[in-house]
């Protein structure tokens, strides 16, 4: 399952949001920092590079019935 909802930050000023039944643009300063609170939140549970190729790795790994090394 998935988020109903997804959003993006352009230039840190304006968020649009993506809802099941429409589209919403924030603009309201308190607002747009709750968004990027969310969005930094987020990064940080976030991996990349080697990390990630390993977890992606270990997932397939899992989806085939094999364990990854």
């Amino acid at each position: 399952m998935h988020p109903e909802e997804a959003f993006d930050i352009i230039d840190g000023h304006l968020v649009t949001v993506e809802l099941v039944s429409g589209f919403l643009s924030v603009t309201q300063p308190a607002e747009v920092a709750l968004y990027v609170a969310t969005w930094e939140r987020l990064w940080s549970f976030a991996q990349t590079g080697a990390a990630a190729t390993r977890r992606i790795r270990a997932a397939l790994a899992r989806l085939d019935g094999v364990e990854a090394g």
